[in-house]
């Protein structure tokens, strides 16, 4: 409550409470004045606390620098406040002595209006050190929330880069697997998977190191991964897009195709006789960015293949570490057709959802 009373940046606040204190100095030397008192009477009580301020003022934001008490009613810093009270009415007691002995009935003015005084200067110098308490708690917060998320990203990068690490050799297994059934029963075709595994190898190697590509960008790769795939089942593997060409500006997570192609087509045309049609469809809503791979699959077929579906849990995992929510990834059975879906959020979304 009194962040928002005193404004909302440190400046702000700050000077509020210094023309706090002078508004409230003025007054008193309004009472000087209506009492009587010459000019200089009033003008050096004014300037006299007004410089008080100021210096308790710099001595107090040192002392929180160096000095952050857990709470601003601590009492160590009440401790302070008093004796910055105490020093205060001293040097007044001085100050008039001193300089103001010869004005008539200012002495006992003085006097009579000194414990008033106290709990005005009091309530200044409290208030002051409050404020002072609160902008040093929202710095040190600041920079412990900005150390975290810097923390926080770096692990995220890492485990990126170690997922990243487990995606590419998975891959480059089963391609060389590949390689290896046909390089004796058809060389050719065997030549042309090894030019096409080279192209793929060196697109990966030209990425940036970056969380993020462009459609068309991926669908390149994925092509030189399906030129592979379609040299070892011939006629049998077809590939259908329907992708609008107003989509391939998009960017999407790098390396998020080909591993949902390869589950397809490892955990259904395996299980399938007969021509095999995976389904890839891109499409755009308000605040998703959907990409489809559908596949035939055959409930029912007893072949078995080696694997623990490590593509989708890979894309997952990847999904989660750069958009931190669940549920991107959606997979359905439904009449002998396996569908996986991936909701990609757009920018405006993602802001938005970071923002809460």
């Amino acid at each position: 409550m009194l962040q928002s009373l005193f404004g909302t940046t440190i400046r702000n606040r700050f000077l509020f409470l210094i023309g706090f204190w002078l508004l409230l100095h003025l007054f008193y030397a309004f009472q000087l004045y209506h009492a009587g008192f010459e000019p200089r009477v009033y003008v050096s009580e004014s300037t006299l606390s007004f410089l008080y301020a100021l210096a308790t003022s710099y001595i107090l934001y040192r002392i929180h620098r160096y000095y952050h008490a857990r709470s601003a009613l601590h009492i160590g810093n009440l401790s302070i406040l008093v004796v910055f009270c105490l020093g205060y009415v001293a040097l007044d007691l001085v100050w008039a002595k001193s300089f103001l002995s010869e004005v008539s009935d200012y002495q006992s003015f003085l006097y009579s209006s000194l414990p008033l005084k106290i709990i005005l200067v009091f309530v200044c110098l409290l208030l002051i050190s409050y404020q002072l308490w609160i902008d040093h708690h929202e710095i040190q917060s600041k920079r412990q929330h900005k150390f975290m998320v810097s923390q926080e990203k770096q692990l995220v990068q890492m485990e990126l880069e170690q997922l990243k690490q487990q995606i590419q050799p998975h891959f480059l297994f089963n391609a060389l697997n590949s390689i290896h059934t046909l390089v004796k029963s058809r060389p050719e075709e065997a030549r042309h998977m090894i030019l096409s595994l080279s192209e793929y190898l060196r697109l990966i190697v030209q990425q940036k190191k970056e969380d993020f590509s462009r459609l068309d960008a991926e669908l390149e790769l994925l092509n030189f991964y399906l030129q592979i795939e379609q040299i070892r089942f011939g006629d049998r593997l077809h590939i259908h897009r329907e992708i609008p060409d107003e989509l391939l500006s998009r960017d999407i997570p790098v390396n998020l195709l080909q591993p949902l192609v390869e589950n397809a087509i490892k955990h259904g045309l395996y299980g399938i006789t007969g021509e095999f049609t995976i389904h890839i469809r891109v499409k755009e809503s308000p605040n998703y960015l959907s990409i489809e791979i559908e596949n035939p699959y055959d409930p029912d077929s007893v072949t078995h293949v080696r694997g623990t579906g490590f593509g989708l849990k890979a894309v997952r995992q990847k999904l989660f570490l750069l958009y931190r929510r669940e549920g991107l990834l959606h997979t359905d059975k439904q009449d002998r057709q396996f569908l996986v879906r991936i909701d990609i959020p757009t920018k405006e979304q993602v802001d938005e959802s970071t923002d809460h």
